[in-house]
């Protein structure tokens, strides 16, 4: 109902127009002095009109009568009803399509659900790849400590064997001189001397051998190297491999975020959709209470309240209300309950998100930290003489850079721990001559080889 035909209704109201029962008719009997109508301006009115001698003729008239002002009031209030009715018809129209609003919002929810455990499931996948990377760093670790091991246990070995070899080569030349001595002191003894040649002779067979079986061992060694070089890169190739997954997982991990946060603008355009909706809804119930309220006085001081007519009429404006006012909470409790559920769901992924990301940053300052202690450790290994000073600290840079790094590394991390093997290996280096190659360094020059 527009603002005209409500300040229509007021008109009617202040005009305090004689109450009666509803739909009886006006006795023609009564006169200005009725209780009534005096003091009101229709009756006045009327008595003004019956005191004039020219319009007693025309007051039996139809049209000038107060029985005609009824019926023109009467046709009003039927014309007020009708549109009154159109209203609740609207009303009743606009309460579907908040129906039907709410049920698309509904589904809205239930995909969004659906969504949100797809998001969980990748994010479970994504924990089982993190806890194998931990796994293999762990076996990374283990086998570089047994390398290290054995590469000092050769040390050893061979600085033992040199000693022995020196203290030999030593007792042979004095034992020389000594022959020497007796050969020149005593010419007699030249069969003895012969004997002690064909000793020596001995003994040179068995260096010989020895050197015959160094030269085996160095050919071994040579082999081992070929094969280790062999399993070094075929680990380079299985790092790039898993380099080029690790891009493919981070592409759909932003692909994930972007749709996450489609989903969050989609959320906030309904949420902001349906709180107009509930304003528009409460603008027009405020406005039906007020007509309804209009509707009730006018219909008490135009037709009275009978004793049958006005209680039941009474309690159905009372019903009516009382289920408007429980639609209202239930309407209210709905969206509550909703609006409860969707934080709870985004308080959930968010915490899920964050345990994630922590995860992701505990894993990268455990590599980093271990790669770290290679470097320090291969700082402080000798550098191979048969090529330039910091050639294994390079080759093991290059091995470092190519491994792969857990999602969350930057590119500034990829060439910190280089540079930090660099200078280890340029403070190291400076100053110093090249030492003897030792084909037993390459062991623990590098990474854990894949079998």
């Amino acid at each position: 109902m527009g603002q005209s035909e409500l300040d229509e209704l007021k008109k009617i109201l202040e005009s305090k127009t004689p109450a009666r029962p509803w739909g009886e008719r006006p006795s023609p009997k009564r006169t200005a002095a009725s209780p009534a109508l005096n003091g009101t301006p229709i009756s006045r009115r009327f008595d003004a009109a019956a005191s004039s001698p020219s319009t007693r003729a025309t007051t039996s008239s139809p049209s000038n009568s107060p029985l005609g002002a009824y019926t023109r009031k009467d046709a009003t209030i039927a014309e007020l009803q009708s549109a009154l009715k159109g209203k609740e018809k609207t009303i009743e129209s606009q309460r579907d399509t908040l129906a039907g609003t709410r049920r698309a919002l509904e589904d809205r929810i239930s995909r969004l659900e659906r969504d949100v455990g797809a998001r969980d499931a990748k994010l479970r996948d994504v924990k089982s790849e993190l806890e194998s990377a931990m796994f293999a760093r762990t076996s990374a670790e283990n086998a570089l400590e047994a390398e290290t091991t054995a590469a000092k246990a050769m040390r050893a070995l061979s600085h033992e064997t040199e000693k022995a070899m020196k203290s030999k080569e030593i007792d042979l030349l004095e034992e020389l001189k000594r022959e020497r001595e007796e050969r020149r002191r005593d010419a007699v003894a030249l069969a003895v001397e012969r004997e002690k040649v064909a000793a020596l002779t001995e003994e040179l067979t068995r260096c010989k051998a020895r050197e015959s079986a160094t030269s085996d061992a160095l050919r071994s060694e040579t082999e081992t190297r070929r094969e280790t070089l062999r399993k070094l890169n075929k680990y380079r190739r299985h790092n790039k491999d898993r380099e080029a997954r690790d891009a493919a997982l981070a592409a759909r991990r932003d692909a994930n975020e972007e749709d996450v946060s489609s989903l969050r603008e989609a959320l906030a355009r309904e949420r902001k959709g349906r709180e107009e909706a509930e304003r528009w809804l409460k603008t027009e119930l405020e406005a039906r209470d007020e007509m309804t309220g209009l509707f009730t006085a006018l219909r008490d001081v135009a037709g009275g309240k009978a004793a049958s007519g006005g209680g039941g009429g009474g309690d159905r404006d009372r019903g009516g209300d009382a289920r408007e006012s429980a639609r209202r909470r239930e309407l209210e409790t709905t969206r509550a309950r909703e609006d409860r559920e969707i934080k709870a769901r985004r308080d959930a992924f968010e915490d899920a998100e964050c345990r994630l990301h922590a995860d992701n940053d505990a894993l990268s300052a455990e590599i980093e930290e271990a790669r770290a202690t290679i470097a320090t450790r291969l700082s402080t290994t000798d550098g191979d003489a048969s090529s330039p000073p910091g050639a294994d600290a390079s080759e093991t840079m290059r091995v470092l850079s190519s491994l792969e790094c857990p999602e969350g590394w930057d590119a500034n991390v990829r060439r910190e721990i280089p540079e930090r093997i660099e200078v280890a290996t340029d403070k190291k280096t400076k100053g110093k001559k090249p030492k003897k190659p030792s084909s037993e360094r390459f062991k623990h020059a590098g990474l854990p080889f894949a079998k």
